[in-house]
């Protein structure tokens, strides 16, 4: 009779100590917490580009070369990305009339170069994306154009 008292007295602590478990709340993550790390993407034609996203920071590959960098915020489900840096060669292919060195510009640089030769063309605008994350599938979508979808390296 006592062995049997233990023993209701030890599922009773174990049941109440479940319940307690289950019923804490589970602490919010933080809110770009889904984003952290490495997103290819590969498209037609052999392109790939990589989206490194890194407490509040991106780095933008093209197929291996670097490209472009800057920070983001999310907000619901918006994704705001801000160009600040341009990689020269990157900057260089969009124009052929400038030489750039393989070195990180910042917007306002190759903007000011581009404007002296009066191009039509601009780094560091903020853009605006719809996001979803799936397991290890994020999905862009840009007003007007069609869903990019990346996979979690």
């Amino acid at each position: 009779m006592k062995k049997t008292r233990i023993i209701l007295t030890l599922l009773a602590v174990a049941l109440a100590s479940g319940l307690l478990f289950v019923s804490c709340p589970q602490e919010p993550e933080e809110e770009n917490a889904t984003f952290e790390g490495t997103w290819v993407y590969s498209g037609g034609g052999g392109y790939n580009f990589t989206y490194i996203f890194n407490n509040g920071t991106f780095e933008i590959n093209g197929n291996g070369t670097s490209a472009t960098k800057g920070t983001y915020t999310t907000s619901g489900s918006t994704l705001t990305m801000t160009q600040t840096h341009v990689w020269g060669p990157y900057a260089q292919q969009r124009n052929m009339n400038f030489e750039f060195e393989a070195k990180w510009y910042s917007v306002e640089e190759v903007n000011s170069k581009y404007q002296e030769e009066n191009v039509n063309s601009r780094f560091g605008a903020e853009a605006k994306f719809t996001y979803s994350i799936s397991g290890n599938t994020l999905t862009l979508t840009q007003e007007g154009d069609s869903p990019l979808t990346f996979t979690k390296q």
